[in-house]
């Protein structure tokens, strides 16, 4: 990975440790937020499951595409790794 090579040898296991945590933290929450917006969705605008699965597919595309347009928009300034 990239990030790791902005550390010494001796944190990339720890580097790598703690890119996996927070990204499995990530999805979790995700998970979770998904799961209490269809909730929501239910209940509060009276929605079936099944469209309410549409609404938050629709969401997570959205985002993923805002996403991308701003990956895609990014400044690709290229920084020297520290520690050299």
């Amino acid at each position: 990975m990239i990030l790791t090579r902005a550390f010494p040898p001796g944190l990339a296991g720890r580097v790598n440790t703690a890119i996996n945590l927070v990204v499995f933290v990530a999805a979790f929450v995700l998970q979770a937020g998904i799961g209490y917006g269809l909730a929501w969705l239910e209940t509060s605008w009276a929605l079936p499951r099944a469209a309410a699965h549409g609404w938050m597919l629709w969401g997570a595309i959205m985002l993923q595409l805002a996403a991308w347009v701003w990956f895609v928009t990014a400044d690709r300034g290229v920084r020297a790794p520290r520690g050299k």
